[in-house]
């Protein structure tokens, strides 16, 4: 029997799950939050332990029995990073057969086995990835702030009230809402709190549900909020696809992460459109299952190729057991 450990490293949280090569989920662990490139690499190693114990422990198994440890993590955009962290985990846990990749590619293998495909991961930041079979092309750093996932949305609604106040932008009911959330008596007590760094990205990151509320009542502002984001983010998929050459190809677009929960249909509709005008056979989907279980598929292709149908059934059952369902009513911060 051949098991399978993967990880889900972010600087929210740290997923770790076992499995055998049947499909079968065995354990799953759950630890605090690390990014080696911010954190250190010792961190980020403690907290992988701290779940990888868990799995573990639940699994009945020890790190000499796991054949391969595959997962994502935040921090791999640079070639020599993915290096830098394999060698951690080999010096950390022993297992002989280890890949760690960018977070988003687990995410999209969460979602899809075809070889031809994309993901827009759209959380507190923002990134992108297109792959062909062959190659793939992960944009991470090439993304401006201003497309940031819910820092871009949140620092957004409130230059948009700044826009309003001024006389340079259309009015908005987000003035009201950021006001009474910063317990503001006028926008220039706002603009005050700004200047003095008391608003800042930590802040923004609690404000798309503000933007979603807005805009679900109709607001023009807020609306436009969601255009321009998804306008702004989609010419990175497309560029991928223009590069690997699978413009003409159908290929599935993954939408992952909180933004994405947002029930505002404009955002969805958005991308939609600007990715058709120049991909007219993309089939957008969503992760269904938790990226950590894309991390564990990722094992399971290296080892069967192709992963069989039963393999896929028996994830399905432990969907409950291990809440490894992506929950749709989750708040988009």
């Amino acid at each position: 029997m051949k098991y399978f450990m993967g990880i889900d490293q972010g600087g929210s949280k740290t997923a770790a799950i076992v499995g055998d090569e049947y499909g079968h989920i065995l354990g799953m662990g759950i630890s605090f939050g690390a990014v080696h490139s911010v954190d250190g690499m010792e961190v980020a190693m403690k907290a992988a332990e701290e779940a990888f114990d868990q799995a573990l422990n639940e699994a009945g198994l020890s790190y000499k029995d796991i054949y391969g440890l595959y997962g994502g993590m935040s921090g791999i955009d640079w070639a020599y990073e993915k290096e830098l962290v394999q060698n951690a985990m080999y010096d950390h846990f022993k297992i002989s057969h280890i890949s760690i990749v960018n977070d988003c590619l687990i995410a999209m293998r969460a979602a899809t086995d075809s070889d031809k495909c994309g993901i827009i991961c759209a959380g507190s930041g923002v990134n992108c990835a297109v792959r062909n079979g062959k190659k793939e092309i992960i944009f991470g750093y090439y993304i401006p702030d201003s497309i940031q996932g819910g820092v871009s949305i949140g620092a957004a609604a409130v230059q948009k009230v700044f826009d309003a106040q001024a006389g340079v932008g259309a009015p908005t009911i987000l003035t009201d809402y950021l006001c009474e959330l910063f317990h503001a008596e006028s926008v220039d007590e706002l603009l005050q709190m700004r200047a003095e760094h008391k608003i800042g990205s930590n802040d923004y990151l609690g404000l798309p549900k503000v933007v979603e509320k807005a805009a679900l009542e109709g607001d023009k502002v807020a609306i436009r909020i969601y255009e321009d984001f998804a306008k702004g983010i989609v010419p990175y998929i497309l560029s991928g696809m223009r590069t690997l050459d699978i413009l003409e190809e159908k290929v599935d677009i993954v939408l992952s992460g909180s933004i994405f929960k947002c029930k505002v249909p404009v955002l969805r509709e958005t991308v939609d459109a600007e990715l058709r005008k120049e991909a007219a056979n993309i089939n957008i989907i969503d992760s269904v299952y938790e990226p950590i279980v894309g991390a564990f598929l990722m094992g399971l292709d290296d080892y069967h190729k192709n992963v069989p149908s039963e393999v896929y059934a028996e994830i399905e059952k432990e969907k409950n057991k291990y809440n490894i369902l992506r929950n749709v009513k989750e708040d988009n911060t």
